[in-house]
């Protein structure tokens, strides 16, 4: 009874408070043993309900797994001039954040437009069945220098909307130019 109190003051307090957003960040669970424990849907923290307040707990749980970066490893295009393409991946707030590397500039770069997609990022579920086809344009893509300034690769860091059992489900990538 008195934990049911405590969840109608919180819940009224948010409410009264402006506090919306909580309804879609925070999950409320009542264990088997009449516990209750209070889930951050944004970040996978726990904290666990008592009638002092709320009790951090530090759990790892699925979605704080989905916070660390993938290493996906390199790719390597010689038919089309590149050496290799790395890329690296992190979900946070119902976004898929994407950083690519590849190298070097491939040849006929320079001739298209900086909002042409240029390359096509795929990502495939563990069975090899595409998930997400994702274009890159010119505009995200800088170049990088070495020590004597000579232009040596491209890289982007950017991210598109893709929801966290999407995400966790993903398994392997491949990438396509457009040119």
């Amino acid at each position: 009874m008195r934990i049911n109190v405590i969840i109608v003051i919180l819940t009224g307090a948010s409410i009264l408070f402006g506090c919306t957003d909580s309804e879609d960040r925070y999950q409320l669970i009542e264990k088997k043993d009449g516990q209750v424990v209070r889930l951050d849907k944004k970040t996978g923290g726990m904290a666990i309900l008592n009638g002092e307040g709320l009790v951090g707990v530090n759990e790892p749980t699925e979605s704080s797994k989905l916070l660390e970066p993938i290493d996906w490893g390199h790719i390597a295009m010689k038919q089309s001039g590149i050496d290799s393409v790395y890329l690296s991946t992190i979900w946070r707030e119902e976004r898929v954040f994407y950083k690519l590397r590849i190298i070097p500039v491939p040849k006929n770069f320079n001739s298209y437009g900086s909002f042409d997609t240029l390359f096509i990022l795929f990502f495939y579920d563990e069975h090899g069945f595409k998930m997400i086809e994702e274009g890159v344009v010119g505009s995200s893509l800088l170049r990088y220098v070495d020590s004597l300034g000579v232009a040596n690769g491209l890289s982007a860091n950017s991210s598109f909307i893709g929801s966290r059992e999407l995400y966790s489900n993903l398994g392997s990538w491949s990438l396509r130019l457009k040119f």
